[in-house]
C-alpha cells in the first residue's frame, strides 16, 4: 500500500501549487523536472520541461515567466529516489519473510540491519517535509512583479499523498514486522519481564 501511495505520488506533479481562485486555474511544481498548468473549468492539464524558460503557448502568462526550480525541490527529487529503493528494499524483504519459512529463519539476525535501515527511511520522509513544506510559504515560484496576492500558494495533492499516503502505512508495517526489536531496542519487553518476575515472587513470599 505504501509503494502505491508513493508511486502515485511522485508522478502527481502538483508538489507546490500556485491556485487562481478568479481564474480558476493553477500552476503546478513537481519534483520530476516538469511544470504544469491546470485550467479546472476545461479540465485540461498542460506540462513542459521546467528548464524551457518560455514554457509552451498554451501556457497563459504569468506563469511561463517562473523561476528556476530551488534548491530545496532539487534536492527532494534526490530523497524521494532514496524513499522509493528502501521501500523496495524493504517490501522485498517483508514478503520473503511471508512466504518463506527458511528465509525467516535465516533473516532473524538481520532483522536490526532492516530495522535502521527502515528508520533512515522515515527519517527521509521528514526531511522531504521540511523541503517542501517551506516552499509554499516561500512564494518564489513567480518572479515579485509577476506575483500577486490574491495568488494562494499550497502544497499540493502529489504531495501529500507521497507524504501521507506511503509514510503511515510504512510506519504501520515497521511496527508490525519489527516489534520485537523495537521492544528490545528501547527495553520494554526486559522491563515487563523484570516487572513480571517480580511480582510473582512478591505471590510467592506471601503464600
Amino acid at each position: 500500500m505504501s509503494e502505491t501511495f508513493t508511486c502515485f505520488g511522485r508522478r502527481n506533479n502538483a508538489w507546490v501549487v500556485i491556485s487562481r481562485p478568479v481564474e480558476n486555474d493553477e500552476f503546478q511544481r513537481g519534483i520530476r523536472g516538469r511544470d504544469c498548468y491546470k485550467n479546472h473549468s476545461l479540465a485540461s492539464t498542460e506540462c513542459w520541461d521546467n528548464k524551457l524558460k518560455n514554457g509552451t503557448e498554451s501556457i497563459p502568462p504569468p506563469f511561463e515567466h517562473v523561476n528556476d526550480v530551488s534548491t530545496a525541490i532539487a534536492t527532494a527529487y534526490y530523497v524521494v529516489l532514496a524513499i522509493l529503493v528502501l521501500q523496495v528494499f524493504s517490501s522485498v524483504y517483508t514478503l520473503l519473510i511471508c512466504i518463506s519459512w527458511k528465509f525467516c529463519q535465516f533473516a532473524k539476525p538481520f532483522n536490526y540491519v532492516m530495522l535502521v535501515l527502515m528508520s533512515v527511511a522515515v527519517v527521509l520522509w521528514i526531511a522531504l517535509f521540511v523541503l517542501i513544506v517551506p516552499e509554499a510559504y516561500k512564494q518564489n515560484i513567480l518572479p515579485e512583479k509577476f506575483d500577486k496576492p490574491e495568488y494562494e500558494y499550497s502544497t499540493g495533492s502529489g504531495f501529500w499523498k507521497f507524504f501521507c499516503g506511503g509514510l503511515i502505512p510504512f510506519v504501520a508495517a515497521i511496527i508490525i514486522l519489527l516489534r520485537k526489536q523495537i521492544c528490545d531496542m528501547f527495553c520494554c519487553c526486559g522491563k515487563s519481564i523484570e516487572m513480571k518476575n517480580g511480582f510473582e515472587l512478591t505471590e510467592l513470599v506471601a503464600k
